[in-house]
């Protein structure tokens, strides 16, 4: 059994590593000291060559591979060692992931492009640890957190997650905050790397679907696929971003049933 095994329902994922620890925490693998803190760069979980063993067994036995990696420095680990598995035993369309994805640079995203790795990137935990980020990481530092934006404009593909039940998983909250990229308090997280509504809601859709390799059955409204969808209480396309978090879910559909309806 390997990656998509299974069926609509209940199907194995990605084989899934974790590499370093958190970013609000201070324990996110960086390549650079924590502000105040000299000699303190996060943690890593394991070696590189344990990394790149890990990494090859997973590919060579055809799964997709994911690795949590928030800091640069666990982002930059874990494309090595793609790259050695690639090199190694080619495969094509792996869709490797990174999950959370949390501080990049242009070429450590220029990686990620040559390679067609996944972004999988937790925004909500911006929306609600995003003080706590501030707080450990001063705001220059948070100038590259979480790049959705420079992502998307580079071609890569980046779905948005929740990493439930860690955080909670309305996707609403990490809508709210890819476009506005406001804290609950009002902070502003790197607001340069905003996108529009249309845009967040594509990464949680058909950019999710793609993640999976499901992006033939789910992710989008078309013939032949799973009708898959929620109504909304508002258009959340045409209301100001302050009031997206207000919204109610109206309907759920799965597979083409309604499954919950608020008013019924």
């Amino acid at each position: 059994m390997v990656t998509g095994f299974g069926n609509e329902k209940l199907r194995l994922g990605s084989y899934k590593l974790m590499l370093d620890g958190a970013g609000g925490g201070g324990s996110a693998a960086m390549r650079e000291a924590y502000p105040g803190k000299p000699g303190e760069f996060g943690i890593l979980y394991h070696t590189r060559e344990e990394l790149d063993r890990l990494v090859l067994n997973g590919h060579r036995a055809g799964y997709q591979v994911g690795i949590h990696a928030i800091g640069d420095r666990a982002v930059e680990m874990t494309l090595k060692s793609y790259a050695k598995a690639l090199a190694q035993f080619p495969r094509q369309d792996c869709r490797h992931r990174i999950e959370h994805c949390g501080f990049l640079d242009g070429p450590l995203m220029a990686q990620m492009k040559e390679m067609g790795v996944v972004a999988a990137l937790g925004l909500p935990f911006l929306y609600e640890l995003g003080d706590s980020y501030i707080k450990v990481f001063g705001r220059e530092r948070l100038q590259c957190v979480y790049p959705l934006r420079s992502l998307l404009e580079r071609g890569i593909v980046a779905g948005l997650s929740s990493d439930a039940p860690v955080i909670d998983p309305n996707p609403l909250t990490g809508i709210y905050f890819a476009v506005t990229r406001k804290t609950p308090t009002g902070e502003t997280i790197a607001p340069h790397e905003a996108v529009s509504v249309r845009q967040a809601i594509r990464a949680y859709t058909l950019h999710g679907a793609y993640a999976s390799f499901e992006e033939n059955i789910k992710g989008s409204l078309e013939p032949g696929k799973l009708a898959d969808l929620v109504v909304l209480s508002e258009d959340i396309l045409k209301i100001p971003p302050e009031r997206i978090l207000g919204l109610r879910v109206d309907l759920t559909m799965v597979e083409g049933v309604v499954e919950y309806e608020r008013n019924a």
